[in-house]
């Protein structure tokens, strides 16, 4: 109880400096801010309140309110807080909307963590396919239901069924994120209708048809970066971020080493690490390569002399007049043309890489080492791609044992 007021001559808006000792009922002596006793309820439970950043239509400081049980929880609460959203992290707040938490989500991504692809990606699916549609709801009211709806109007805007999954997917992360924090009870995005995808029958080009692609890709600026992905299975951004610097043409075998990738981020192009580590590899080329490399290396140097051109060995294989390497749609949009005329519809820089390897799996390299070779992180990736492959090798295996068998019976 209080045993007296002591009135002090101090503005209001200064109180917040003042201190108040006082004697408890143990005869203990404490100091504390008057602050601390501003917010005591009736139950004498302690209300935390923290600035949490932004102004509100008003033009308010918004705040978030907590409840702590005695002082002593609420000085660590309040610290917690603070220091939550002095980090960036989002603090609970009973108004906050889908939206709104999706967009400070998204704002606080590692990209130490993820790749800025990655981050991207996300980040577009939140501003053009989530928040159109959920991100007035406020996020504690956040439901299954309202994930069934959106993902039916989805639907009827005619976006693909793995369009839709990813874009689920990135809900149900930024939801994982709020249960792990107390933001929410539950993650609607996990307990929402489950999205069939039909899986897809991959497009792939027989060898025979690779000599009329090449007859047909004569004289196209980019006739010699086809040849590399056919002659070397490497993807399409690998292969427009190789320097001269990585070309070793001198080596024995030739090789091309792969550290690097031109990609696609938004709506732009960047260099960034290939899609994993096991990706950072040397790929051996063909003598044809070698040859086709060493002439436009030498148109290379030559034009090294011209103004304001780098070293060679610093420059980009496949690039502009400027040195930037070509944008990939680019080089998809004009393989896509040149397969039309030779009659090979819907080929790309991939197709390419699936029948450089299905033909090295053809004359009876190991999968293990193709997989190395591909630069995929394990090998069941490479034998899930590659099944069709894998079966004919196992039908196979019945030949070579009876050979086996017939061989040593003869001896």
């Amino acid at each position: 109880s209080i045993a007296a007021l002591m009135p002090v001559d101090v503005p209001e808006e200064d109180w917040a400096s003042l201190q108040i000792v006082f004697a408890t009922s143990d005869g203990d002596v404490r100091q504390n801010d008057l602050s601390d006793f501003t917010n005591v309820k009736r139950n004498g439970k302690i209300v935390v309140e923290v600035a949490t950043g932004g102004k509100t239509k008003n033009g308010a400081v918004k705040r978030t309110r907590r409840v702590a049980a005695n002082m002593t929880q609420a000085k660590k609460l309040e610290t917690k807080l603070k220091s939550e959203r002095d980090r960036g992290l989002l603090i609970p707040s009973a108004n906050l909307t889908v939206g709104t938490f999706l967009q400070q989500w998204s704002d606080q991504l590692d990209d130490k963590v993820l790749k800025a692809r990655t981050i991207e990606s996300y980040r577009q699916n939140i501003r053009d396919h989530i928040i159109p549609h959920i991100g007035s709801i406020k996020l504690t009211n956040l439901h299954q239901t309202h994930v069934n709806h959106m993902m039916k109007t989805l639907e009827d805007n005619n976006l693909g069924p793995n369009s839709r999954r990813i874009t689920k997917r990135v809900l149900s992360t930024a939801l994982s994120y709020a249960e792990r924090n107390d933001l929410v009870a539950r993650n609607a995005a996990k307990l929402s209708e489950k999205i069939s995808v039909p899986k897809r029958k991959p497009l792939y080009i027989q060898p025979e048809q690779l000599s009329d692609l090449f007859v047909s890709m004569q004289g196209h600026r980019f006739e010699d970066l086809y040849y590399l992905y056919a002659h070397t299975g490497i993807r399409r951004g690998e292969g427009l971020g190789i320097k001269w610097s990585d070309v070793h043409m001198e080596t024995t075998p030739p090789t091309v080493t792969i550290q690097r990738s031109w990609t696609q981020i938004g709506n732009h192009y960047e260099i960034t690490s290939p899609k994993t580590e096991d990706s950072i590899r040397q790929v051996p080329i063909t003598p044809e390569l070698v040859q086709r490399l060493t002439k436009r290396k030498q148109e290379a140097i030559q034009r090294q002399f011209e103004p304001n051109t780098t070293d060679v060995e610093d420059q980009y294989v496949f690039a502009t007049i400027d040195g930037i390497p070509y944008r990939g749609d680019a080089v998809t949009k004009e393989l896509a043309k040149i397969g039309n005329s030779a009659g090979i519809p819907n080929i790309g820089p991939h197709q390419l890489r699936h029948l450089h390897a299905s033909m090295v799996l053809g004359q009876g390299i190991d999968i293990a080492v193709l997989s190395k070779h591909l630069g995929h992180t394990n090998i069941g990736t490479t034998v899930n791609i590659y099944t069709h492959q894998t079966k004919n090798m196992i039908s196979n295996i019945g030949d070579v044992v009876n050979a086996a068998i017939s061989l040593i019976n003869s001896k």
